[in-house]
C-alpha cells in the first residue's frame, strides 16, 4: 500500500465496515453495492469519520464490459468480504473484477469454506427470504476458489483459512453448523 497512489474497490461494500482501516493506507476507496440502504450507511459512516474525500459508495451495477463504468477508473485493490456466498454467477463476477484491477492488482475474497465433510447441513436461514439471498449454500472448496481466480486470468492465485475466522451458525440458525472463512487471492499480470 502506498497512501499516495493506491486506489480500492470494495465490491459489495455494504456499510463498509472494514474500509475505515484501510484508509490511512489508500489514497481512495470506491465502495459498490446494489443496496441503496448499504451506500447511504457506507457514506454516513465515511463522513462521521471524516473521509468523505478518500471514502465515498454508490450504487452501481457493474458489467465490466463498459470502459465508463466507474469513470473508466482501474484499481491496484479489489476486496469483496463474505458477499460471494450472495452470487448467483460467481464465474461472471470474478471475470468482471478482474477487467478492472490495474496491472499488478490483486483482488482478494473472503468467503465461507466448504465444510470438511458432506454430512454438513446447507447454510439456511429461519426465513424463507433467507434462502432467497443466499445462492451457494455449501461454501467454496480450494479446488472452486483456486480455479475461478485463474480462469479470470489471474496469477499468484491462492486460497487460505483465516486464522481463528469462524461464522457461528446460529447466525443461520444451525448452532452446530459453524463454517471456516477463507481468503482467496490473484494478481493480475502485468502489462508486457
Amino acid at each position: 500500500f502506498d497512501p499516495a497512489v493506491t486506489e480500492v474497490m470494495n465490491f459489495a461494500c455494504g456499510t463498509g465496515l472494514m474500509d475505515k482501516d484501510i484508509a490511512p493506507h489508500a489514497k481512495r476507496i470506491v465502495g459498490v453495492d446494489i443496496s441503496q440502504g448499504m451506500v447511504d450507511a457506507y457514506n454516513k459512516r465515511a463522513a462521521a469519520l471524516n473521509l468523505n474525500g478518500k471514502m465515498s459508495a454508490s450504487v452501481v451495477h457493474l458489467t465490466g464490459s463498459d470502459p465508463t463504468e466507474l469513470n473508466g477508473s482501474k484499481f491496484d485493490l479489489i476486496l469483496c468480504t463474505m458477499a460471494y456466498h450472495h452470487f448467483s454467477s460467481v464465474s461472471i463476477i470474478t471475470s468482471m473484477l478482474a477487467s478492472f484491477l490495474k496491472p499488478g492488482g490483486w483482488l482478494l475474497v473472503t468467503d465461507l469454506r466448504t465444510p470438511p465433510t458432506d454430512s454438513s447441513q446447507p447454510i439456511s436461514g429461519p426465513a424463507p427470504e433467507f434462502d432467497k439471498i443466499i445462492v451457494e449454500k455449501h461454501g467454496f472448496s480450494d479446488d472452486v476458489g483456486t480455479s475461478l481466480f485463474r480462469n479470470a486470468g489471474l496469477e499468484e492465485v491462492s486460497m487460505q483459512d483465516v486464522p481463528g475466522a469462524i461464522l457461528d451458525g446460529a447466525v443461520f440458525g444451525q448452532p452446530d453448523n459453524q463454517r471456516q472463512i477463507f481468503l482467496l487471492k490473484g494478481r493480475k499480470p502485468e502489462a508486457k
